[in-house]
């Protein structure tokens, strides 16, 4: 990858990086890797950790898209108004 490209997406809080492992993403309140062994692909996708497997949603959208869906998580407190 080009260094000015490499930095202008640090500089926005975006990291990818590349090597003999696989491909990885982060940034931007989320991290997404991907790599392979001799029978598989897998795709680890870093969430905000107070989502719980049950809210996790995944199908195949179409063939060829695997789509991967969970709620927002809002970080404000609630406060009650009379």
């Amino acid at each position: 990858m080009d260094e000015n490209v490499k930095k202008m997406l640090e500089n926005l809080g975006i990291n990818i990086n590349i090597d003999a492992a696989g491909i990885g993403l982060a940034g931007l309140k989320s991290g997404i890797k991907y790599t392979q062994n001799t029978t598989s692909h897998i795709l680890q996708i870093t969430i905000d950790p107070r989502v719980t497997k049950e809210q996790i949603k995944a199908r195949l959208a179409e063939p060829g898209t695997i789509q991967v869906e969970w709620p927002k998580i809002e970080k404000a407190e609630e406060i009650p108004v009379q």
